[in-house]
């Protein structure tokens, strides 16, 4: 079955705004072995405004209880037809909670609280959060969790590193005598990048501690031949 929480976790991962989606189980084209219509979104590989302004729904799989009198013609529904624009608002507005109680699902008491760090950063809980919103889906978890994390431990350098791990997977952190901590990317810089990790170092290093970010190229080492070319190395 096609679900409709299926539909809606592919347009979180697409930054997709979840407000502009409409489910209708008024007139709807479904078929009753499928939760979405015959189109199947899930296997979009990118969704479009239009695909999902009107997104037909088959409730009477999973919510019989709630919509069968309420959406169908008979006498149980004397009122049917009577009042479509309200009809068709509240049950966009229903769909959508019952989604959210899909996606919720299962759910621990961990996961609630990486829910709410998520909410408090882009909330400025924790300061400006400009750029917060470039992160997938997958890596805005990952950094609440890390963040859950740091309350635990106190460790900031292990939460900062499996965070940069999720978008620099050759990062390096260098400690340079004890004065400056180097966060070496391994890759070309862009203003994307850029602005995804300084906001993880704003996150979590302390503001007593120095540091600096090396993109392509760090320090020459001593014994790494590829490390060492003339104007390729900092000095």
């Amino acid at each position: 079955m096609n679900y409709v929480w299926e539909l809606i976790i592919k347009a979180m991962h697409q930054n997709v705004d979840e407000k502009k989606i409409h489910f209708g189980v008024f007139n709807r084209k479904t078929s009753g072995y499928m939760e979405l219509s015959s189109v199947s979104f899930v296997s979009q590989e990118m969704l479009t405004e239009d695909m999902v302004s009107q997104v037909d729904v088959y409730p009477y799989g999973r919510f019989y209880d709630i919509f069968y009198k309420w959406t169908s013609p008979g006498e149980d529904n004397p009122q049917y037809d009577m009042y479509p624009e309200f009809d068709e608002k509240l049950a966009d507005i229903l769909m959508h909670y019952l989604v959210r109680v899909d996606l919720r699902a299962g759910m621990n008491r961990r996961e609630y609280h990486i829910k709410f760090i998520e909410k408090d950063i882009r909330d400025g809980v924790f300061g400006d959060a400009a750029g917060f919103e470039s992160f997938s889906i997958t890596e805005k978890r990952c950094i609440a969790a890390e963040i859950l994390n740091l309350y635990t431990t106190n460790d900031y350098m292990s939460c900062v590193k499996r965070t940069l791990n999720e978008i620099f997977p050759r990062l390096q952190i260098l400690n340079r005598s004890g004065e400056e901590v180097i966060f070496y990317c391994g890759e070309a810089e862009n203003e994307d990048l850029c602005k995804k990790i300084k906001l993880i170092i704003k996150l979590f290093m302390p503001v007593n501690i120095s540091t600096a970010i090396h993109w392509e190229y760090t320090y020459g080492v001593i014994g790494e031949s590829k490390t060492i070319k003339l104007e390729r190395f900092i000095i």
